[in-house]
């Protein structure tokens, strides 16, 4: 039976149909798959990189900082320690015996005390100043104001430590002043041009360093004063002549190496003493040894009174032999403790240094005494005279004091 449908018809041929194979479509797929699983790895690997990258600026900041934070710290600790141990030297001490003789002392313990306060507050906000811990620009921002405040405190401690070293007298106390030159020149750097603690820690440290050496000297200055003072305390002498006297009084001279001179007004030319002073000088005083803070002019100098009514006889009175032992002993407790008039011996430095002269000199205590007890026992006398004279009179309380400064250069 012939066939109807269109295709029955003698050499019609449809248009072919186009369909994408299987294949093909699979591969597009497969492509674009692939190519976001590129991207994604792409972004992840950057993401990868910059967590790393981020991560080894973090750690490289905290190492930095880190490093930091110990040089700080060790430099503001080298400071405190250096304070520490100005306020703790008594040889820095003021020596005067005014009512503020504390004030070297206790202005050194306020500036560490300061630096201090700045260091714990720093190392309790980072546990561990070595390995600080918290966040880095913290850490720096807390490490900067730790160092700052240090620096201040330093600067204005520094801008005293001339005056402090004036205070301890060194000038007049020592017999070679090259090392107290070197740390004067030191101390004459300005600290305003240091940029940070570790300026402030080098010429602290320098300034530290030559102080100890300055101490060494004066150290050495004091054993060769014991020396001297145990050769000398053996020239005495029991005949009271003029040549007996002043041959014993200038061997002991001559061995603490002390020129004797002579003043014809009492001490006015010399020392310096106002008009009273030098006229009850030249009542009363048949020699006398005097130095003013920085004057090295009369260390090694006792001076006769020619002033006095009874000279020259007194030059052949024992007493005059003791007056030249008690006046060294003044210069001996000087070089001791930068002052004649320690805080130690109270309003008694007379009575204190005749006991030293007794102690250390050989000074004959019956014949020291022989001037102040009458006076003492006088009841002719005022109150206030013979109160005067106490504080010259040699005793157990003064002798336990003498000792004190010459042993254990204890003076206040």
């Amino acid at each position: 039976m012939p066939s109807t449908g269109p295709y029955s018809i003698p050499g019609f041929r449809p248009a072919a149909v186009y369909r994408m194979p299987a294949q093909r479509v699979t591969s597009r797929k497969s492509h674009a798959n692939a190519i976001i699983a590129i991207v994604l790895v792409a972004a992840f690997v950057v993401f990868a990189v910059g967590a790393v990258a981020a991560k080894n600026r973090q750690i490289k900041e905290h190492e930095a900082i880190t490093k930091q934070s110990k040089i700080v710290y060790d430099h503001a600790m080298q400071i405190s320690k250096a304070l520490g141990r100005l306020a703790s030297d008594p040889n820095i001490s003021d020596p005067s015996d005014s009512s503020d003789s504390d004030s070297v002392a206790e202005t050194v313990a306020s500036y560490k005390s300061s630096i201090d306060d700045y260091i714990e507050g720093y190392v309790s906000t980072v546990n561990n100043p070595y390995a600080p811990s918290g966040n880095s620009k913290d850490i720096a921002y807390d490490l900067r104001f730790m160092e700052y405040e240090t620096l201040r405190k330093a600067q204005g401690f520094f801008d005293e430590f001339d005056s402090i070293v004036e205070h301890a007298n060194w000038s007049v106390r020592l017999a070679d002043t090259r090392n107290l030159e070197t740390l004067n020149s030191t101390l004459g750097r300005s600290p305003d041009k240091w940029k940070d603690t570790a300026d402030a820690a080098a010429d602290i440290t320098a300034a530290m360093k030559h102080l100890a050496a300055v101490e060494e000297d004066l150290t050495s200055v004091i054993a060769d004063l014991h020396s001297r003072e145990e050769q000398a305390s053996s020239f005495d002498t029991t005949i009271p002549t003029q040549q007996t006297v002043m041959t014993a009084s200038q061997h002991v001279a001559d061995t603490l190496g002390v020129a004797i001179a002579y003043s014809p007004d009492g001490g006015a030319s010399e020392c310096g003493v106002d008009a009273l002073q030098a006229s009850e000088a030249m009542e009363n005083s048949q020699g006398f040894y005097c130095t003013r803070a920085g004057d090295r002019t009369n260390r090694d100098k006792f001076y006769v009174n020619t002033a006095i009514t009874s000279y020259p006889d007194v030059l052949s009175h024992l007493y005059f032999l003791a007056t030249v032992k008690h006046e060294l002993s003044h210069r001996s407790i000087l070089i001791t403790c930068g002052t004649t008039d320690p805080i130690i011996a109270g309003d008694r430095d007379e009575g204190v240094t005749s006991a030293y002269a007794v102690l250390f000199f050989g000074a004959n205590e019956q014949v020291l005494n022989s001037a102040v007890i009458p006076v003492i026992n006088n009841p002719n006398e005022s109150q206030e005279t013979r109160d005067a004279a106490a504080k010259y009179l040699v005793d157990d309380q003064g002798k336990t004091i003498a000792r004190q400064i010459h042993d254990e250069r204890k003076c206040r």
